[in-house]
């Protein structure tokens, strides 16, 4: 491994190059700077594997300074990372090398108003760094000329290709001169990968530090297996016992990383999510206070953790266990760095050693397994530490007012034996929980049930569902899901019902926060506040009291009631006939009851003792005439079929009788 560390005097830069790695703190060069940096500055094209972390920014940014004619106010080389965090660290450590000399870079990338980035370019940039979608809206509107480039990189290629950035990259590099030399580095090397450089590269030279297997070396890879539920409780205690100060927490989805950077913030963490799904401000302020160490956990996706860069990262926890080797592989390259030890945690739910195994296999690593601390000894690491707190913050008025007192104490008994003394005094009184127990504020009248808090939620029906919001709270704070009260969606704004006791933690943490992708706000409700429809506090419906059915039979007996009973009603007219003998025609007996003219027609056939004359059919005499005929229904028992709409029919010609039931056709 030695021999592929060298002095940077070594390698032939130029001063202004040299002085700035010395500003940068560097003395000797990892061994993919010292590998690739000699070879691109030759100008052959290099496809260079090596994992997260080995230092592979320098290695093609100072052969890219190096090249650069700073006389020509043009694109001279541009290099292609997989998300705009990344892009903007690459930028960073490209402008730092080039500090000493009038290279000018830029990034361009994403989330960011293209206006800017537009003005930014016609001022003239020697060195582009971006994202492949926003190069390529660029390309599109002609905004960026890349004819004089003369280096290509492609930084993390198999995250661009894990991202869908594959077509996206050949219409770049299909833009740039095919004289130009092409960089390529990626932690993996997969099939497509292979075949781009096949196609857009010319006899690259090869680089593989993989099997040296670097931040496999100085970091300690270990996993504990835990519960679902006590998976937050798991991470609170290892935090609390090794000290963490500096530790980035990665999670699958964006929700999670919502939901745990909530819980760790309301149990007194210092914590910030990062994820796609934020603004790029609140993703580059994110970024910026982990960095300053203004933030001891950083909770974050994989995506939006590419442009992590921070040296001194003590460890890396996989809260969910990552769906690959080479995510794993990309998730510890944060630890572990400039030869400093870094320790890689992994939590093991059931059901998941499989995937703990093929990560294993995968890079050819031993994940040792571990258990959790003993919950009394992590109560003693907390009780110490906040006594530690404690002394660190006294005031100098407190020293001075006790002054005389532990002058006295220190001659009579020793400062060990007093200061002994004093810590089992603080001890026996330092409660096992930590937390600080606060009386729940005095809100004001919400319009909630006795006990709850009402809160509105800034969005709708149209974009939520009931479950959706109980299932954010309870992850935001920890709170049970079902001390959720009673929820209410309107259109545009829904209503929430918490306990007092959890309403300081959800108005603190849900509010900014997402819920199915979508921002959040959270505020009190007013008293009388209506806030579209739902359920009572009881969870019924209003009528619940009474079935679908019941109250569709009180409807109908109310219907019922209004108009006259059947009974009641008089009979219709009945139709009187006259038939003559010759006609064939039955009359119907006077018991018989006849439909009203404009009742419905049935299209079953008539009972028997029943029969039905069309109007224009009936009343037929002697000599084939028929008069003026009524549409005449006779049944042989009265309200027998359900009257239906009389269809509309024809007028039969004149001298014509169309026999009805079994009705004997005139002779």
């Amino acid at each position: 491994m030695d021999h592929l560390k060298k002095s940077f005097m070594d390698l032939g830069l130029s001063a202004p190059v040299l002085r700035a790695v010395d500003d940068l703190g560097f003395a000797t060069t990892t061994p993919i700077q010292a590998a690739a940096i000699p070879v691109a500055m030759s100008g052959r094209d290099i496809l260079g594997q090596a994992q997260t972390g080995t230092g592979k920014t320098a290695a093609f940014g100072i052969p890219i300074i190096e090249r650069v004619d700073v006389e020509r106010n043009e694109i001279q080389a541009v290099v292609l990372t997989p998300t705009r965090e990344l892009a903007m660290q690459v930028a960073r450590d490209v402008a730092a090398l080039a500090k000493h000399q009038h290279v000018k870079v830029g990034a361009i990338y994403g989330g960011q108003p293209i206006q800017k980035q537009i003005q930014l370019i016609a001022a003239g940039l020697h060195i582009v760094i971006g994202t492949p979608g926003r190069v390529i809206d660029h390309l599109r509107r002609r905004t960026v000329d890349f004819s004089s480039v003369q280096v290509a990189v492609l930084d993390e290629a198999d995250e661009m290709l894990d991202m869908g950035f594959i077509d996206d990259i050949r219409t770049i590099l299909r833009s740039i001169p095919r004289s130009r030399q092409t960089l390529l580095f990626s932690a993996t090397m997969p099939t497509p990968i292979l075949r781009l450089a096949e196609r857009y590269m010319v006899d690259p030279e090869k680089i593989n530090l993989s099997e040296f297997n670097l931040l496999v070396e100085n970091t300690e890879h270990r996993y504990y297996e835990v519960d679902k539920v006590d998976a937050y409780e798991a991470l609170a205690d290892l935090v609390d016992f090794e000290g963490i100060n500096r530790g980035l927490v990665f999670c699958n989805t964006r929700r999670e990383t919502d939901e745990l950077a909530a819980r760790l913030k309301s149990g007194g963490y210092s914590a910030l999510a990062l994820h796609a799904d934020m603004s790029q401000s609140e993703r580059t302020s994110a970024m910026a206070r982990f960095r300053e160490g203004k933030v001891s956990l950083l909770v974050a996706t994989d995506v939006a953790a590419r442009g992590i860069d921070v040296f001194d990262l003590s460890h890396v926890i996989n809260f969910h266990i990552p769906l690959s080797p080479e995510v794993y592989l990309h998730r510890i390259g944060r630890t572990g760095r400039a030869g400093r030890k870094g320790v890689a945690v992994t939590f093991i739910r059931g059901g998941e050693f499989h995937d703990l195994h093929r990560v294993q296999e995968g890079i050819d690593v031993w994940i040792e397994p571990n258990l959790l601390p003993d919950p009394q000894d992590v109560d003693e690491v907390r009780r110490a530490r906040r006594i530690e707190e404690q002394i660190a913050t006294t005031s100098q008025a407190d020293v001075d007012l006790f002054s005389a007192e532990a002058g006295y104490l220190l001659d009579r008994f020793g400062p060990e034996k007093m200061a002994a003394a004093l810590l089992k005094i603080a001890w026996a009184s330092s409660s096992f929980d930590d937390k600080k127990v606060e009386p729940p504020p005095d809100y004001p009248d919400t319009g909630a049930a006795d006990g709850m808090v009402r809160l509105v939620l800034g969005i709708g029906r149209k974009q939520i569902r009931v479950p959706d919001i109980s299932r954010s709270i309870a992850g935001y704070t920890g709170m049970p899901r079902g001390d959720v009260g009673h929820i209410r969606l309107g259109d545009q704004e829904s209503t929430v019902e918490v306990p007092v006791a959890h309403a300081p933690s959800v108005l603190e943490n849900l509010d900014g926060g997402f819920i199915r992708g979508l921002k959040i706000g959270v505020r009190l409700a007013k008293a009388g506040e209506t806030v579209g429809r739902g359920r009572p506090r009881d969870g019924r419906r209003p009528d619940s009291s009474r079935s679908r059915r019941g109250r569709r039979d009180e409807r109908t007996e109310e219907s019922s009631r209004a108009r006259p009973a059947a009974d009641s009603a008089p009979a219709p007219a009945q139709v009187k006939e006259e038939a003559s003998p010759e006609s064939g025609a039955e009359v119907p007996s006077g018991g018989e009851k006849a439909r009203p003219r404009r009742a419905r027609r049935s299209r079953k056939k008539p009972a028997e003792g029943s029969e039905r004359l069309s109007g224009k059919d009936s009343g037929a005499t002697d000599g084939g005439e028929t008069g003026k005929g009524v549409d005449v229904a006779v049944e042989g028992v009265a309200g027998e079929e359900k009257p239906r709409r009389r269809r509309r029919r024809k007028p039969a010609p004149e001298g014509t009788v169309k026999p009805s039931g079994d009705t004997a056709a005139p002779e």
